[in-house]
């Protein structure tokens, strides 16, 4: 599982190590709110403007279309995996 979530989601997440940016959150608000963007940027506490700016951040730098229901099975599932092989270190996620 840690390779398929790596393989999904490891250019974004080495962006966001090598950035200092939080891309894997907004696309984990994005997928948890069903692709609705503005229950999204509401999660992320972000301008619908700002999250769709980012959105497209993000669909560059995986080589993905977020429009693809597909896609965004694959990288919540790659999420999930990634979520559940981290140690469970003082807080409970969601």
């Amino acid at each position: 599982m840690a390779g398929f979530a790596e393989r999904e989601i490891g250019a974004l997440l080495a962006y966001d190590a090598s950035h200092g940016t939080a891309l894997t959150s907004v696309l984990a608000a994005y997928l948890e709110a069903g692709g609705n963007k503005a229950e999204a940027a509401h999660r992320a506490h972000l301008a619908r403007p700002t999250l769709y700016e980012r959105l497209r951040h993000i669909e560059r730098v995986l080589g993905v279309s977020l429009d693809s229901a597909q896609s965004r099975t694959s990288l919540h599932v790659a999420l999930l995996a990634l979520e559940a092989a981290r140690p469970a270190a003082g807080g409970a996620g969601g």
